[in-house]
């Protein structure tokens, strides 16, 4: 029996992320737990809140596999006694540390003492199957546009095994779930716009509307920069309906908005989060007769680069974007082309021209070259905008020069990886044909993946960049220790 194009394109596709699902899941059983001080510090809330019905985390805290820098001193009166709680907001705790209650009191499982088989069955749950619900996401809209196969599997390719957000989804961390987030989220833009453009129907899907509310708002809470992003979310959803957007869009983003004000007015006594009181007597302290951490950081956290050197070392040093996914490059050329050739070339159907997307398997109506890279446009000019902003915001912040920490990546960039993935379409449908241009790029994604993959198990350690500028003598970031008289 013949097997048709489609259903070949199918199978590779479909197999492409069954790869991807059990190369992650494989990283996440066997990484190991508690690496960091930002994840243990989630960590000590989501045992709190289950164990102890609170989100002071003393208790906790006081164990050396659970002790975090990342701890804030609060109290709700001048009265009442110190407490110590974790710095990042609770909405994101709480919602594991539910599904830690399930997993306790179904399967006898004690984060503490069975710290391993607890952390990696949670965060199966947390990261991997949303992941993986969201890289399907991502395929469809591929289809929907009628993307090339070749080009939908090196997407996918880049997404999966070519990104720095994977080595996040071993541990608890607010990057890998604002990403996710805002996977879903383009894929409604991309269905709304096709709706607005081609009025292929006569009204925006509610569905849709709901989901960008949702998830745009979900993402603000994870990445306070993203909140940026829930604002233009808004003015989309409303420029394309404006009755819709407050039927669908503002029910769907007020579920998450109120979870994280409420979790915060319940941990904090109100509205801001811990975080935003950074160099305060929050964070800088003296407790029984020991000082915190933060009042005298050391490493990357004591880091007084000039501006010009910090930006360098995000985009091409050894916390770069580019450096580090040079995959990345085909995204900043395709803002380039999405500035200075929005309609792209002509669309004569004619042999000489260069290659049309097909329409792809599933695809309800195909879209010319024309159309889909007018229905990208939006996103794409969306996603430059964003990480021009999100880069700017960050260089601004001058006692934050840490790189976020001693971490794999530019951890508080990679919220934006879905807009990236978008923006290589328009140059990946100009040389997936073959070629010089083709080998590049395929060299590009080859050490994008070889790059991720070095870290997959350790997304708190330096990047292989880092460890080997450190070790040519190129960047020293080591605090020296205080002489000590003999």
């Amino acid at each position: 029996m013949d097997v048709s194009v489609s259903d070949k394109e199918s199978r590779s596709e479909s197999l492409v992320l069954l790869c991807i699902v059990c190369m992650l899941a494989a990283a996440v059983l066997r990484a190991v737990p508690l690496q960091s001080a930002n994840d243990r510090s989630r960590w000590c809330t989501v045992w709190s809140l289950v164990e102890r019905g609170t989100y002071q985390i003393d208790e906790i805290d006081r164990k050396s596999r659970f002790s975090t820098i990342d701890k804030v001193r609060h109290r709700l009166q001048d009265d009442q006694p110190w407490h110590f709680y974790s710095s990042k907001p609770p909405l994101l705790s709480t919602m594991v540390a539910g599904l830690y209650w399930i997993e306790r009191h179904t399967l006898g499982m004690d984060l503490f003492a069975q710290t391993q088989q607890v952390t990696r069955l949670l965060l199966l749950i947390v990261n991997l199957l949303p992941m993986a619900l969201a890289l399907v996401s991502l395929r469809s809209t591929l289809r929907f546009l009628g993307i090339a196969e070749p080009v939908r599997i090196f997407v996918l390719a880049a997404a999966g095994f070519g990104s720095m957000l994977n080595p996040y989804l071993v541990t608890l961390n607010n990057h890998t779930p604002a990403a996710i987030c805002m996977i879903f989220c383009i894929s409604a833009i991309v269905r709304l716009e096709a709706v607005r453009q081609t009025a292929t129907s006569g009204t925006a899907s509610g569905s849709d509307l709901f989901l960008l509310g949702l998830c745009a708002a979900f993402s603000s809470c994870f990445e306070l920069p993203s909140a940026l992003f829930g604002v233009i979310a808004f003015l989309f959803a409303f420029r394309v309906s404006p009755s819709g957007t407050w039927k669908w869009f503002v029910p769907g983003a007020l579920i998450p908005l109120a979870a994280f004000f409420v979790t915060n007015w319940i941990c904090t006594g109100g509205l801001k989060p811990f975080y935003t009181w950074y160099g305060t007597d929050k964070y800088v302290y003296v407790h029984e007769g020991v000082a915190s951490y933060w009042s005298n950081p050391k490493g990357l956290d004591a880091n007084n680069e000039p501006w010009h050197v910090y930006l360098f070392h995000c985009v091409l040093g050894h916390h770069g974007l580019l450096s580090l996914t040079p995959v990345l490059f085909l995204s900043v050329a395709g803002w380039a082309v999405c500035l200075f050739r929005a309609e792209g070339p002509a669309d004569d159907g004619s042999q000489q021209s260069e290659p049309r997307f097909p329409e792809g398997p599933g695809t309800a109506r195909p879209f010319s070259r024309v159309q889909t890279v007018r229905l990208l446009r939006p996103v794409i000019l969306c996603g430059m905008f964003l990480t021009l902003v999100t880069l700017s915001f960050y260089l601004t912040r001058t006692e934050n020069y840490n790189y976020g920490g001693n971490s794999v990546a530019l951890r508080w960039m990679l919220w934006l990886s879905p807009f990236w993935w978008y923006a290589m379409l328009p140059i990946l449908d100009r040389v997936m044909a073959g070629g010089w241009k083709y080998w590049l790029c395929s060299l590009l994604l080859g050490a994008s993946i070889i790059s991720a993959n070095w870290s997959q198990d350790r997304p708190w350690r330096p990047s292989w960049l880092f460890e080997a500028m450190e070790s040519s003598g190129i960047i020293n970031y080591r605090t020296p220790r205080a002489a000590t008289g003999k």
